[in-house]
């Protein structure tokens, strides 16, 4: 084996000493012992040169060390981070494809020279249409590009956007796009990927960012989640009372009793087959008007955008199977909300 002494050790004190201050880093001890016999050092090695030596006599074992981990570069190691984009399901090339500005400056911040600025441009255009390809790819980019738009109209989480791209993947891998729009198929996978994920977001709230007919969302996504046999659990109607109470301004003791209530109920035949936005919607305003909170039920209605009849229904059957009036010997289906509200005012609830 090749060997060669290190440099005195004073210098390598000073170097050391430098990047502790600038990088942070610290020489790892071994528990390899010095090759020379009359030396009793062990080796070192040297985060910074990737050299291994001797911290005695400064014998270099090995000049250079290959690092198998992430390429940092930067000037402050503890925030050193340069290893691109992470992989998504958003992008059509799952954002590992190459990206060439257009500020015509290279990698040094200096601007590009004029002799060299149209081959720049020209190398833009062939970077943009390899990265389009044929007609899968455009599709792709077409429909995650909508699934990106309608989620952040929506608010809805790029984890569940995510989940959405990937169900638009293998929707169109498996050729479900035969004959339907793509704003329709990628608007049901985003629905679908709210509806995996627990977001509460009704497809009316969908259909409203979409560029196509709720008819259509809606029958893209029965298709899509019986071919694909998604796991789509059934909407629970407690997704949907929080938001509703934020959006009355009401306590939050009334939303947390309308979810014990919903707990109670939803079993029930009379809930079988509604709406989960009307359930959470009659629910919140059985309680308002247990309460004795006066609140107009067509303002009611419009303010959680549902029918006011269905919120009315509601609301009588839920005060009916709430245990805490079982005491109180009236069929609350039969009165009006006013006498309703009468009589439990009476009852000094």
């Amino acid at each position: 084996m090749y060997h060669h002494k290190h440099k005195s050790k004073q210098q390598h004190s000073e170097e050391s000493n430098y990047s502790e201050q600038k990088h942070e880093h610290e020489p790892e001890q071994c528990a390899v012992e010095c090759d020379d016999e009359d030396c009793d050092g062990s080796i070192i090695t040297d985060n910074k040169t990737g050299e291994q030596y001797c911290n005695s006599c400064g014998l270099v074992v090995k000049s250079i060390v290959v690092d198998h981990g992430p390429e940092w570069h930067a000037s402050d190691a503890a925030d050193a981070k340069r290893t691109g984009s992470t992989v998504t399901q958003l992008r059509h090339d799952q954002g590992i494809g190459s990206v060439i500005s257009y500020n015509n400056r290279d990698g040094y911040g200096n601007t590009i020279k004029s002799g060299n600025a149209a081959a720049m441009s020209r190398q833009r255009v062939l970077n943009s249409r390899a990265k389009s390809g044929g007609g899968r790819e455009r599709t792709l980019r077409k429909a995650l590009t909508e699934i990106l738009r309608m989620g952040a109209a929506l608010g809805i989480p790029k984890s569940a956007q995510e989940v959405a791209g990937v169900i638009f993947r293998r929707a169109h891998k498996d050729k479900l796009l035969i004959g339907r729009s793509v704003e329709g198929v990628s608007t049901a996978c985003l629905y679908a990927a709210c509806r995996i994920e627990s977001i509460s977001r009704s497809l009316d709230e969908v259909a409203k960012v979409s560029r196509v007919e709720k008819t259509e969302i809606k029958n893209c996504y029965l298709y899509i989640n019986k071919t694909l046999k998604l796991e789509v659990p059934p909407a629970n109607p407690i997704e949907y009372t929080g938001r509703m109470g934020s959006v009355l301004e009401i306590e939050q003791e009334y939303t947390a009793e309308a979810n014990q209530l919903i707990k109670v109920c939803r079993d029930h035949e009379f809930m079988i087959g509604r709406r989960p936005t009307c359930i959470a919607a009659g629910t919140l305003y059985a309680v308002l008007v247990k309460r004795g909170v006066e609140y107009n039920q067509e303002q009611f209605a419009s303010d959680l955008e549902t029918n006011a009849n269905s919120v009315r229904e509601i609301a009588k059957y839920v005060l009916n199977a709430d245990p805490e009036l079982a005491s109180i010997e009236s069929d609350f289906e039969e009165l009006r909300i006013g006498k309703a509200r009468e009589v439990l005012l009476k009852a000094e609830l």
